[in-house]
């Protein structure tokens, strides 16, 4: 079973409806307060760019089990694997916590976690035989992760009524990513999966 499919089905589009009007009340509540729109401006792009290249790496990486005639079952298996690994480690150097990860402690989480993804994707690349394309997507993919997060969470300490829209935009848009839970761990939900970690359920961002 792959990580992904380990995820909870999104809920009908009927049933999202009354959230999402929730998201829009709060969020033009929180529009009032922000300062600069431009912070706004520079997420979509990092996001917009962060997908594309992503997109470009698993069509490699994909493009390379094909030619070792792996099953897909086996490659999603591969894959489980390796961010389970990834997630051991960062958890035994960052102990879970009760409040929400400041600006130092998500740029110190993301470079742990970043740092232990492409360290396996390289054992991955040298078992595939594509080190060399592996070496190259991740330069480029590594700093767009970095910005997105600092820049996500940054406008969440400001603004916490977006983490919401925020938390469900990520959850749409990296649904396919490799990196989609680097993204919510350093954010502070949870460990890889979809899940809202301690300080999250400590209070009610939307009525």
């Amino acid at each position: 079973m792959s990580l992904i499919s380990r995820l909870p089905p999104p809920p009908p589009v009927f049933e999202l409806l009354p959230h999402l009007a929730k998201v829009h009340d709060g969020f033009a509540r929180a529009a009032g307060e922000l300062q600069n729109l431009d912070i706004l401006n520079r997420l979509n792009a990092s996001i917009t760019e962060l997908v594309t290249a992503t997109t470009a790496f698993r069509g490699s990486i994909d493009a390379a089990f094909e030619r070792h005639h792996t099953a897909t079952d086996a490659a999603s298996k591969l894959f489980e694997d390796i961010f389970l690994r990834v997630q051991d480690k960062v958890t035994a150097e960052f102990y879970p916590s009760d409040s929400a990860p400041d600006h130092e402690q998500r740029v110190a989480l993301t470079s742990c976690v970043l740092y232990n993804v492409e360290e396996e994707l390289n054992k991955l690349g040298t078992m595939l035989h594509i080190q060399e394309d592996v070496v190259v997507h991740l330069q480029v993919i590594r700093p767009l992760i970095e910005g997105a997060i600092v820049i996500a969470g940054d406008l969440i300490e400001r603004h916490p009524v977006l983490v919401d829209m925020l938390l469900c935009i990520l959850g749409i848009v990296f649904a396919e990513s490799l990196f989609g839970g680097v993204i919510l761990l350093a954010l502070g939900f949870g460990s890889l999966v979809l899940s809202k970690a301690p300080w999250r359920r400590s209070y009610k961002v939307l009525p």
